[in-house]
């Protein structure tokens, strides 16, 4: 009884391992992903901010000046979205990540465990 447990134990611990390389690999990759993202964001948030000093520099030269449909007021307007859209992307990844370290530590609690009870 005691040996077919052993060997239970024994293919859990595969399995155990399996997962938490496969949770490491996919941390990885959100980690890599999210920091794409960042980048891409702040890249975005430079040229908003670009813009923006743009617009006010001529708009203090020209008060009058009202946005016409066609220049960087929609522009600005789709950079914000865009921007607003990668942070909540960024996000996401973020919390997906938190998920997977959580479960990467239960796995690895859970087979501290089992190589306790198998010892």
């Amino acid at each position: 009884e005691f040996r077919a447990k052993s060997r239970e134990w024994d293919k859990q611990e595969i399995l155990y391992q399996t997962h938490l390389i496969s949770l490491d690999d996919q941390s990885k990759l959100l980690s890599e992903k999210c920091n794409q993202l960042q980048k891409q964001a702040q890249s975005y948030q430079t040229q908003l901010n670009g813009k923006k000093q743009c617009l006010e520099d001529s708009s203090s030269e020209i008060p009058l000046l009202i946005c016409d449909p066609d220049t960087n007021c929609e522009i600005s307007e789709r950079d914000e979205f865009i921007i607003e859209k990668l942070k909540s992307a960024v996000s996401e990844i973020a919390l997906s990540r938190n998920k997977l370290q959580d479960e990467n530590q239960k796995l690895l609690q859970e087979l501290k465990m089992y190589q306790r009870q198998c010892q």
